[in-house]
């Protein structure tokens, strides 16, 4: 069955932004899998930064094409920015006990 010419273009002409930000996303998170091997929670903590910022282009980028964002990246984005948030609140070094009535 021949396909159309303009399915055929869309399906093969890829946008160079959005290859570029791919490629970045990518980059960034084979970055946080080598920190993560790595001795030194402060280029860890950097590195997760830097894939959220990423991972926001990208999606940026496709909302701004008008093109589906996978779910799985929306997940995502939602999971590293809780997780970013989370690892800058003060932690305590236990839970204190409530007094027994």
């Amino acid at each position: 069955m021949p396909t159309s010419p303009v399915r055929h273009a869309q399906e093969t002409d890829f946008d160079p932004v959005q290859v570029a930000l791919w490629k970045d996303l990518l980059a960034a998170r084979a970055e946080v899998r080598r920190r993560r091997r790595s001795p030194g929670r402060q280029a860890l903590s950097q590195s997760h930064v830097l894939l959220l910022a990423a991972l926001e282009a990208y999606i940026a980028c496709l909302v701004e094409r008008d093109r589906p964002v996978p779910y799985a990246l929306r997940d995502e984005v939602r999971l590293w920015r809780c997780a970013i948030q989370g690892d800058r609140l003060p932690r305590r070094a236990s839970t204190p006990a409530s007094p027994a009535p």
